[in-house]
């Protein structure tokens, strides 16, 4: 009765409360009708977004109309239909002005500008590379994809291109390459645009642990950057490296293999993947534990369901209900959340009966539920807040 009674008042507590009113650009053309200025593109909320402080006090007032976690300092808010940016005293330092607005990272954040397109600013709201592009994407290892027409390529952050808009798709950078997709098959190329893995692959992973992940036939296997095959692709399929070990499916079941391909133990897991803190998630018979790359059995097999591990923790569920535990399985609350999160920043989100709230990694209480529609994660010391003005 008691997880009856607190599933309801979850499903109550998350209900939605804010819908956006968006213009069908397709039926506004067949229909002829000017469309609306882009402030009407967004309803007026009567729960506004604010921020609070790890000891649960809003430090920067619910005001505003949607919000974003903070970034280097900084953190993305609308007005109306407009999007700026706010420091950490709750100050507009970037006015609202942009109908779009991204994340900083390195200095520099995406915006659209009202025409449609996109570019970069810096820290002061300064364009660094001009809004010109159709479609852009944020920096990762120092380039961002971007698209002209129907194609991709690279910027850095000058604004120069490196790799020039020639691919049907194109993937971040990762540990200093990317994969690409040209003529419906993928390969991937270096920071120069070099093409590396020649572009004859169904897909080409992330590269990591000295390997590209590909699939080619239906089957999986594993590649080095001379395209030499590793792993022979017979694999019915396959995850990424993690410590010398990945996670691999044989005969309808999951196994690890070490780089030479061979599995570490006889695949008996209808779910497995890597949780972190060198453990490994299984499913078996609707239960679900931890195994080490070997195999053995490191907390048992017998939850409900399993979270990855964050900050040493993970979320655990038995009986509808969900607590955690730490990496040697023991639990730091019981099961009594009717949902919890990852742990950042120290921090974790629950739902109690109540509302949400927050513990420590030791399970004691930090926040207490105080009747918020939302609560966020905690980012440089500061967690999003919604409330009903």
């Amino acid at each position: 009765m008691k997880s009856n009674i607190l599933l309801i008042s979850l499903l109550i507590l998350f209900s939605a409360t804010l819908f956006t009113a968006c213009v069908n650009d397709a039926d506004a053309d067949k229909s002829n009708i000017e469309l609306p200025p882009l402030e009407d593109d967004y309803e007026i909320p009567r729960i506004k977004w604010g921020y609070m402080n790890k000891s649960g006090n809003t430090v920067i007032e619910t005001k505003f109309d949607d919000a974003r976690d903070f970034k280097e300092d900084f953190a993305v808010i609308r007005k109306g239909g407009f999007w700026g940016y706010i420091n950490r005293a709750g100050n507009e330092v970037i006015p609202a002005t942009f109908r779009g607005a991204w994340d900083f990272s390195g200095g520099m954040a995406r915006v659209q500008d009202k025409s449609g397109k996109y570019g970069f600013i810096d820290n002061t709201g300064k364009l660094v590379i001009p809004a010109q592009y159709e479609e852009i994407f944020d920096f990762k290892e120092g380039l961002a994809r971007f698209r002209e027409e129907e194609r991709f390529g690279f910027i850095n952050r000058k604004g120069e291109v490196i790799v020039k808009p020639i691919y049907d798709a194109v993937n971040n950078f990762s540990n200093g390459y990317a994969s690409v997709k040209k003529d419906g098959k993928y390969g991937a190329i270096d920071e120069t645009g070099k093409l590396i893995i020649p572009t004859d692959y169904q897909r080409v992973s992330k590269f990591g642990e000295d390997l590209f992940r590909v699939k080619k036939g239906n089957k999986f296997g594993f590649v080095n950057l001379q395209n030499k095959v590793i792993i022979p692709v017979e694999l019915k399929n396959a995850k990424d490296f993690h410590n010398g070990f990945a996670a691999a499916k044989k005969e309808g079941k999951w196994g690890t293999i070490d780089k030479k391909g061979d599995f570490v133990f006889d695949p008996i897991y209808n779910q497995l993947w890597y949780a972190g803190e060198d453990l490994w998630a299984v499913e078996k018979e609707g239960k679900y534990g931890y195994i080490a790359a070997d195999g053995t059995e490191k907390i048992a097999i017998k939850y409900d369901q399993v979270q990855s591990f964050a900050e040493g923790h993970a979320g655990f569920a038995e009986d509808d209900l969900w607590g955690y535990m730490n990496v040697n399985g023991e639990p730091i609350t019981p099961p009594r959340f009717g949902l919890v999160w990852a742990f950042e920043e120290g921090l974790a989100r629950a739902a109690f009966l109540e509302g949400i709230g927050y513990i420590d990694t030791t399970g004691k209480v930090i926040i207490p539920p105080n009747g918020r529609k939302d609560e966020r994660d905690f980012s440089q010391g500061l967690a999003r807040i919604q409330t009903l003005n």
